[in-house]
C-alpha cells in the first residue's frame, strides 16, 4: 500500500527537522570542544542505490548526505536519496567517531524504457558499519528494509509477473573519503 503525496512531504519535513537539530549546535554536553564538521564523498553500489556517488557532512555522531546513482544500460535507470545517519557503538580512534550507524532517508528511483516507466519513492531504514583504513579513508556496508511510499508506473504490454515491491531488502557497500 503506497502512501499519498502529503504523507511523503510530512516524512521529508520530519527528516529535515532532525537534520537541523543534529547540526544546529553542540549536542553532547560532556564534550569539551565540539568536533569540526567534515565533508565527505563516496562511491558505492547497492540495491536501489545503484552505482552511486555521494556527498555529505558529518558532525560528531550525526551525518547527512545525498547519493545519486545509475546503471549504464539501455534503459534509463536513475536513483537519488537523501539520508540521515546516527553513529553509535564501537569508537574508532583513527576517525574520532563511532563506527556503527543507523541510516534513514527518502529514496527516489526511476526506470524508463521505450514502452514503460516506473517511478518509486521509498523510506530506507538501514543499519551498517564503517571500517576506517585511515583518519580520512574507509569502507562502509549497510543493510535494511525499503518501504514503498509512492509509486507511478505505466506498462504498455501486460506483465506476466507483477512484483509487489511494498517491502524489499535494501543494502549497499561503498568507499568514502573525508576532507
Amino acid at each position: 500500500m503506497a502512501l499519498n503525496t502529503i504523507t511523503v512531504k510530512k516524512l521529508v519535513s520530519v527528516l529535515f527537522i532532525i537534520v537541523i537539530i543534529a547540526f544546529g549546535g553542540k549536542i553532547n554536553a560532556q564534550e569539551a570542544e565540539p568536533k569540526v564538521a567534515k565533508t565527505y564523498c563516496s562511491i558505492g553500489f547497492g540495491v536501489f542505490d545503484l552505482l552511486n556517488l555521494g556527498l555529505g557532512l558529518t558532525n560528531n555522531n550525526y551525518q547527512v548526505g545525498i547519493k545519486v546513482g545509475t546503471i549504464p544500460v539501455e534503459e534509463k535507470i536513475f536513483s537519488v536519496s537523501a539520508d540521515f545517519y546516527y553513529h553509535f557503538g564501537s569508537y574508532s580512534e583513527k576517525a574520532g567517531m563511532n563506527t556503527w550507524f543507523f541510516r534513514v532517508g527518502i529514496q527516489y528511483c526511476s526506470e524508463t524504457g521505450e514502452t514503460y516507466y516506473d517511478k518509486l519513492t521509498y523510506l530506507n531504514p538501514r543499519i551498517g558499519k564503517k571500517f576506517f583504513f585511515s583518519e580520512k579513508f574507509g569502507f562502509e556496508i549497510d543493510g535494511g528494509m525499503m518501504i514503498l511510499l509512492a509509486q507511478d508506473e505505466y506498462h504498455e504490454n501486460w506483465q506476466l509477473i507483477d512484483f509487489d515491491m511494498t517491502f524489499c531488502p535494501g543494502m549497499g557497500v561503498g568507499f568514502f573519503y573525508r576532507f
